[in-house]
């Protein structure tokens, strides 16, 4: 690079260029991280022909705000798990309902706590509502499952996550997929998103032993753990934030492949964008809460199990230095060699390069993820965006934070239609 035009703009531009060069610095240390960890252990793990008898007895608990077209579903599909009935139990926190999702959960044989409170209305209030109210009993659960309402769990969800709890590991997440995948765009690009982050994040600390996160639904927590961690939520995200209380308490987020379950995912743009900006937002409030010690858990303490959930509460700010990278690039070769040097046909071929390794690689990924589909065209494209529309969210959330938790509105999927020709397996 010919740094002559670099000096020559004097302060101003050589302090551009080394923001520039130590913008690559974390973004390409995470990098490498994700990179070593799927080579190392890139492959799905065979689920064990050998099953021991059920130890764990289950409360699948589900906070529910005017769900009324999917509860009874879901509830449905719980009663099909390929486990003991009488090791489950189905709860159903009708939170601030103005519909008949209570009606609706009692008829499918679920039973129904309501809870009426407009100023402390989340999840994570009804959560901490409920464990608090002594609902919860050690002779009877060992465990509990929160589940969307929305939520699908695959037959055998609660076997796999057994063999996991058996073997010692307190909180545990089941593999996500999509019960509408290809239903929109939206959709489509959501499922890319999950099977990467299966792929690239879950599986490889998985099989290399190492603790995670999880993300809201489709997770189980033993009541021990509950109880030395507390419910003491802050933030809009209950799941990151509980996971980061618990492995800065020395737990371990235990992730299992072979538990599936399926969400329903949001049709248009308008509510992708509502949705990913109050994640956004409470991961942004966990770095500012939790950064500085998930950093020295890592770097001082060695803790090995909280990388991954500082990589988690970084990735809003990897996302801005890469909206940054592509608007300051432009920049910095004008500076440097003139606009002379701007080849505009030079510049389509390096967008057309990187869309074709984009293209390849989301292709890899859910061939990896047994997913793969040519129907996941808009979401594989998608992907390409997804930098710098997460970057501008980020900015967005950091200006303008969502205060409140508002629901996302379901059960405008076919369930039984999405399901019938979704993923690996048969989930009916």
């Amino acid at each position: 690079m010919n740094l002559t035009g670099i000096f020559n703009a004097g302060v101003p531009g050589i302090i551009m260029f080394i923001i520039y060069l130590a913008s690559f610095i974390l973004p390409v240390i995470m990098g490498i991280y994700l990179l070593v960890n799927f080579i190392r252990a890139p492959f799905r793990k065979a689920a064990s022909g050998i099953y021991e008898l059920p130890m764990t007895r289950f409360v699948v608990v589900i906070p529910a705000r005017n769900e009324e077209k999917v509860i009874g579903h879901t509830i449905d599909m719980i009663g099909n798990q390929d486990y003991p009935s009488e090791m489950i139990d189905v709860i159903i926190i009708a939170d601030n309902c103005s519909d008949l999702t209570a009606i609706k959960a009692r008829e499918a044989g679920a039973k129904v706590y309501e809870r009426t409170d407009s100023l402390k209305c989340s999840k994570a209030h009804a959560l901490k509502w409920f464990f608090e109210s002594g609902s919860l009993d050690k002779t009877k659960h060992d465990a509990v499952c929160i589940v969307d309402a929305d939520t699908i769990l695959h037959p055998d969800f609660l076997r796999e996550i057994d063999r996991e709890m058996a073997a010692g590991y307190p909180i545990v997440h089941g593999r996500v997929g999509s019960i509408n995948p290809h239903e929109s765009f939206t959709a489509s690009f959501m499922t890319v998103l999950l099977s990467f982050q299966n792929r690239f994040w879950h599986l490889p600390q998985a099989n290399i032993r190492r603790s995670g996160f999880f993300a809201g639904t489709g997770v189980c927590i033993t009541l021990k753990c509950i109880e030395e961690v507390g419910w003491d939520i802050h933030t809009l995200v209950e799941d990151a934030e509980f996971g980061i209380q618990a492995v800065l308490k020395g737990g371990f987020v235990r992730y299992c492949d072979h538990a599936e379950f399926y969400v329903e995912q949001v049709n248009d743009p308008k509510s992708l964008w509502k949705q990913q900006r109050r994640w956004r937002t409470g991961h942004i409030a966990c770095l500012r809460r939790y950064g500085f010690s998930l950093f020295k858990a890592v770097f001082v303490n060695g803790n090995k199990n909280a990388i991954a959930p500082l990589l988690l509460v970084m990735i809003p700010p990897f996302c801005i230095t890469a909206l940054f990278q592509s608007i300051l690039a432009p920049v910095i070769v004008l500076i440097a060699f003139g606009p002379w040097f701007i080849d505009p046909i030079m510049f389509a071929v390096g967008i057309a390069a990187q869309f074709v390794f984009n293209f390849i690689l989301q292709s890899f990924v859910l061939r990896m993820d047994q997913r793969f589909s040519f129907k996941h065209w808009k979401g594989i494209c998608g992907m390409f965006l997804a930098p710098a529309f997460y970057g501008i969210l980020d900015l967005v959330c950091i200006f303008k934070p969502i205060r409140e938790w508002h629901p996302m509105n379901h059960g405008e999927t076919d369930y039984l239609a999405a399901i019938e020709g979704n993923g690996r397996k048969n989930i009916k």
